[in-house]
Formats: structure tokens, sequence, C-alpha cells
């Protein structure tokens, strides 16, 4: 569990400094879209996990996104 959470943390800090904006979104390997829904679903996470924070229809949301992003990157 502590590798899942450091895994977690590291895309959060590698967000938060705009480096995966800068090595996959600038470089055109990932679709900006597919970052604002990464985003999205952290925040909902974070506010889950940490703020106690759960709402059925933001849960909802997340999964419609996620489904979203898998079909953009599916081949």
């Amino acid at each position: 569990m502590q590798s899942k959470n450091f895994v977690l943390l590291v895309l959060r800090v590698l967000m938060d400094t705009q480096h995966i904006e800068a090595l996959l979104v600038d470089e055109g390997v990932l679709d900006p879209v597919v970052l604002t829904h990464f985003s999205f679903a952290m925040d909902l996470r974070e506010g889950a996990d940490y703020g106690c924070i759960y709402d059925p229809a933001s849960a909802r949301t997340v999964v419609m996104s996620a489904r979203s992003v898998l079909a953009m990157v599916r081949p």
C-alpha cells in the first residue's frame, strides 16, 4: 500500500510542477484533456481519502471521465 501511495504522490508532484505537461502534453504524446480528467480524479480521490468528502455523483463523474480517458489512449 505504501508503494501505491508513493506513486500517487509522485504523480501529484509531477503534475503540480507541470513536468507531466511539459514531458507529455507539449511533446504531443498525451492529449491535454487526459491530464484534465486525471487531475479531476486525483482531486476527488484526495478529498475522499484525506478530507472525508465523498459525493456519489462525483464518483459517477470520475467513472465517466475514466472511460473517456481510456477511449482516448487505447489503440
